[in-house]
């Protein structure tokens, strides 16, 4: 996923990932990327887990 960053999608499910990172979140797993959605998880300070994802409607169509 990483060689894809520059597109928009990948962005904005990395960047409240890379913002929490920065502030003391920890990865729990590898991103994951499925082709229809792509998804990073962080767990915060605090112990919540954030799943930030993005997944493409037009796969729900086929």
């Amino acid at each position: 996923m990483e060689k894809e960053h520059a597109n928009p999608v990948v962005k904005l499910v990395r960047v409240p990932w890379d913002k929490g990172i920065l502030v003391g979140a920890k990865p729990p797993r590898p991103a994951q990327d499925y082709g229809f959605i792509i998804q990073r998880t962080f767990e915060d300070i605090d112990g919540y887990t954030w799943e930030p994802f993005f997944m493409d409607p037009t796969h729900l169509q086929q």
